[in-house]
């Protein structure tokens, strides 16, 4: 599940497991009313991960099938698609850094940078790593980048821009914090407009750690 909410309207995004195209469509709701808005087809296994963008204009959508997906909120049309080299494996995570550039986290030990623009997709860089990348999330007021590693590692970049925008250039390593849970960080959310950043491990362990 993924919520959103702009003013006084209230959407929840929803997806469930499925091994075609019809059962792993993305649906929107409008909580007000517990009605039904739309139906997004797009990938043809689970959506392991959806993302509202911040300013809450798209929904970005990652799938077991090794695809990535941005979607307009308002007419619910598909704006952009990753193309077929996106990942080599199973897509688990994904984050926005701005409102055009995103990350997307992968079982092919890489985390990837894409930017939007005008309908067309970018690869802006790439991070590669010793194991497979489970989750990631971006902080909202400082811009660092939190990965979580399948071994139990979390490693702290910050995202500082060039002249050209984002690239896997512009992210300096922070910090490593060793084995943080007893096996893969399941999922990591920062704070909103704060450094903390809550970590679930497959050890059914949850930790916040202030950065």
């Amino acid at each position: 599940k993924q919520w959103y909410q702009r003013r006084v309207r209230v959407m929840l995004a929803s997806a469930c497991r499925g091994t075609t195209a019809k059962y792993c469509a993305v649906i929107l709701w409008e909580t007000a009313s517990w009605s039904r808005v739309a139906d997004l087809p797009y990938h043809k296994l689970t959506v392991t991960r959806m993302r509202f963008s911040p300013d809450d204009r798209f929904l970005l959508t990652v799938s077991r099938d090794r695809t990535w997906a941005v979607w307009s909120v308002h007419d619910r049309q598909l704006v952009a698609a990753s193309p077929p080299s996106s990942h080599s494996r199973v897509i688990w995570d994904c984050a926005w850094l701005d409102n055009q550039s995103f990350f997307t986290a992968s079982r092919d030990k890489k985390v990837r940078l894409w930017e939007v623009v005008e309908k067309k997709e970018d690869l802006m860089g790439e991070l590669v790593f010793d194991h497979s990348v489970t989750a990631v999330d971006v902080c909202s007021k400082t811009k660092r980048l939190a990965v979580g590693l399948e071994n139990g590692d979390l490693l702290l970049y910050q995202c500082a821009p060039s002249d050209d925008g984002y690239t896997s250039d512009c992210l300096e390593l922070k910090g490593i914090h060793r084995r943080c849970v007893g096996g893969q960080i399941n999922r990591l959310e920062w704070r909103p407009h704060r450094n903390h950043l809550a970590l679930a491990g497959d050890d059914s362990s949850v930790l916040i750690i202030e950065i």
